[in-house]
């Protein structure tokens, strides 16, 4: 029974050794780019004393398949199906402004197209927003127009009560001067005698 589990054991450890070493040595097949260097040399081998295949130049996606033991150098294949090995420092996984400069262009445009319309609607509410206030400035004028008219008719009219009111003074102060004048004149006038009815006896 003892002799089964340290079997069994055994297996697991050899099994599991084997994965590890599998996984470590499994080559990463993610799509990397070529860092912004005016181009890089591809040689047949890990090492700059390898034979030189070829360039890869700046920004171009190349397909990681391994790497030596240092890991100086990666072995890639290129967007042409080139195999080759290249130094690693020169490897990066995130696109190079080349790769993505037509999509910030695209992404440019794409944002000027969604702001014209934007533009001309802000166009539209500013000549609306200018019509609106030329209309508000002849109303206001208007108005201030009307208000002048109104304060001139008001002042027409006190002046005409006023007017009005020292006419009728005058024409009651005329007219008390004249009851007293004659009031006056008749208390001077000579009292009729009455005539005696014994005149006749």
């Amino acid at each position: 029974m003892r002799a089964l589990a340290a079997v069994i054991l055994g297996w697991c450890v050899v099994t599991t050794g084997f994965a590890q070493q599998n996984s470590e040595q499994a080559p990463n097949t993610a799509t990397h780019f070529i860092s912004e260097e005016v181009f890089i040399f591809m040689h047949a081998g890990p090492g700059r004393n390898y034979r030189i295949l070829g360039s890869v130049a700046a920004g171009m996606p190349v397909t990681r398949t391994d790497s030596d033991e240092t890991g100086d150098f990666v072995e890639v294949i290129d967007s042409q199906g080139r195999t080759g090995w290249i130094e690693s420092e020169y490897l990066v996984t995130t696109p190079s402004f080349r790769e993505t400069l037509p999509q910030l262009q695209e992404q440019l445009t794409e944002a000027l197209a969604s702001v014209a319309p934007l533009q001309q609607r802000i166009s539209s509410l500013e000549q609306e927003v200018r019509a609106k206030d030329a209309t508000t400035k002849q109303l206001q004028s208007e108005l201030d127009s009307a208000n002048e008219r109104i304060t001139a008719l008001q002042s027409a009219q006190s002046d005409a009560e006023d007017a009005l009111q020292m006419k009728w003074l005058l024409n009651g102060g005329g007219l008390a001067v004249g009851c007293i004048i004659l009031g006056i004149l008749l208390t001077y006038l000579p009292k009729r005698r009455k005539r005696s009815d014994n005149w006749m006896n």
